[in-house]
């Protein structure tokens, strides 16, 4: 995996009282030493977001595929700034809203512990038949917890995106990451 680039932009717009309201776009990109077909299978795949999230983030039950319309209620538990443990079990919601093997996209809509909107793209485009670009582009609204949020929110992609390459080396070697996936915890 080459680089990772990302941003972090504040964006403003007047809600329907006429009030000024702002949300954040965090945008990570990363070349992946993968063809775009395997580097999608991988993606789609739940395990992956516990591996690339660990460290940061663990997760409750998640459902062995993504269904498109059908809300995933979990628990997630975090490392705010990968420092600050919340003691906590926070009720989150995940809703894909379409899912598109052939541009090889998808769109969620996530919501929970206070974050009232997180919009997630996940796109893949083929540089060359061995090379995939990965990118998440998230928007965020948590009302007066919006920067901190989208702050940690930039710091946690990153760090998934880093993961990438561990999966990326793997899959090189071995072609499977089934029996890591095995290793990473479940939140209980």
């Amino acid at each position: 995996m080459n680089n990772i680039i990302s941003s972090n932009t504040r964006n403003d717009f007047q809600n329907e009282t006429g009030n000024l309201v702002s949300w954040r776009r965090i945008s990570v990109s990363s070349t992946l030493e993968l063809p775009i077909t395997q580097a999608w299978e991988e993606l789609q795949k739940w395990e992956l977001l516990r591996y690339v999230s660990h460290g940061m983030t663990l997760f409750w039950e998640l459902p062995e595929t993504w269904e498109v319309w059908e809300e995933v209620q979990t628990l997630v538990k975090a490392k705010l700034f990968w420092i600050l443990p919340l003691p906590w079990k926070n009720p989150y919601n995940i809703t894909f809203d379409s899912i598109d093997s052939a541009n090889h996209t998808a769109y969620t809509q996530e919501n929970g512990s206070g974050i009232s909107a997180w919009n997630h793209l996940m796109e893949m485009r083929e540089i060359t038949p061995d090379i995939t670009q990965y990118t998440d582009t998230i928007d965020i609204y948590a009302e007066k917890l919006t920067g901190i949020i989208s702050a940690h929110a930039h710091i946690l992609y990153k760090h998934r995106h880093s993961r990438w390459k561990n999966v990326v080396e793997i899959l090189n070697s071995w072609n499977t990451m089934n029996d890591v996936y095995k290793t990473i915890p479940v939140l209980t």
